[in-house]
């Protein structure tokens, strides 16, 4: 899987800080549910992570963002994150879900805490 990484400059022209505007990353985005929240209350969305490739082109094609993230929480340098007034990420729900291995906390990946500890 090759990380996607793209800056869509219509999106950083379009969502240049305003004043009073509050802004937003997005960890874990899946395919933006919690993205479409903070968005409809005119956050503007400075960077989003996604692990998935397929389900990050379904986020694209769906959501703007100034920096589209593709590939593991652990290979993203926090340092290089623009600063958010909000950052939020969705909880990694394989461990739990009726389609994963239900392994829950027994799983690593079970752990949100510990995937934004990987933040380097």
């Amino acid at each position: 899987m090759t990380p996607l990484f793209e800056v869509d400059e219509e999106a950083v022209a379009l969502n240049s800080p305003k004043p009073n505007v509050f802004t937003h990353g997005s960890l874990f985005a899946g395919i933006g549910g919690i993205c479409t929240s903070f968005n409809s209350l005119g956050f503007i969305n400075e960077f989003t992570n996604e692990l998935e490739d397929k389900v990050l082109l379904t986020y694209r094609e769906n959501h703007r963002s100034k920096l589209l993230l593709g590939g593991s929480i652990e290979d993203i340098s926090a340092m290089k994150l623009p600063s958010v007034d909000i950052l939020h990420g969705g909880f990694p729900c394989q461990s739990f879900s009726i389609a994963g291995l239900k392994g829950g906390f027994n799983n690593p990946r079970g752990h949100f805490e510990i995937y934004l500890s990987s933040l380097k």
